[in-house]
């Protein structure tokens, strides 16, 4: 074992202190891992990345005090993973399993291939219960909006279940995919 900085090396290699390198390679087979560790219950822990005005510009930290892990981008905060799981973006304090928030706009974008349709499920104890988004034009006609229960098969995320369906036009469809009327 060879020791820096300490006269007990507890490792084959063991450094107490700041250690400056230009790659670090981690090889010899399967489960190898890089620990970074705190020496209480209290510390952070972080993997900073940056250049030579900004050391810390990004990061990947794990906070022992309140369990949380942050990842920062432009000096700040971007995303947190709290204790219980929740993921906050623009927020340090998720209160929900996602939360997203901004000072300003705010948006989530789904994109797809043309004439492909993108959804957003909702499910209950794992089995599918509703739909929304924008249809499959395979499935309902030009570019619509559409809520649909499930019918138990995977094109439902598509509109083949839909209850209420907007039109490009306007057109609102109750109970109908091809609704011709305001």
């Amino acid at each position: 074992s060879l020791g820096i900085g300490t006269s007990s090396p507890s490792e084959t290699l063991d450094v107490t202190g700041s250690m400056r390198a230009n790659s670090i390679v981690v090889d010899g087979g399967s489960n190898r891992y890089i620990f970074i560790t705190s020496s209480d219950d209290l510390g952070e822990c972080e993997l900073r990345l940056g250049d030579a005005s900004d050391t810390d510009a990004g990061a990947i930290a794990y906070n022992n005090a309140d369990n949380s892990m942050q990842f920062r981008a432009n000096g700040a905060e971007r995303m947190r993973i709290d204790s219980s799981g929740n993921v906050g973006i623009g927020t340090s304090s998720p209160s929900e399993t996602l939360a997203v928030e901004s000072a300003s706009n705010n948006a989530i974008l789904l994109n797809s291939p043309a004439n492909r349709y993108n959804a957003v499920g909702f499910q209950s104890a794992g089995v599918d219960k509703w739909w929304m988004g924008r249809a499959d034009t395979d499935v309902i006609a030009g570019d619509a909006f559409f809520i649909g229960a499930d019918a138990g098969n995977a094109t439902d995320a598509g509109g083949t279940s839909a209850k209420l369906v907007i039109d490009s036009s306007g057109n609102v469809g109750i109970g109908a995919s091809a609704p011709q009327n305001p």
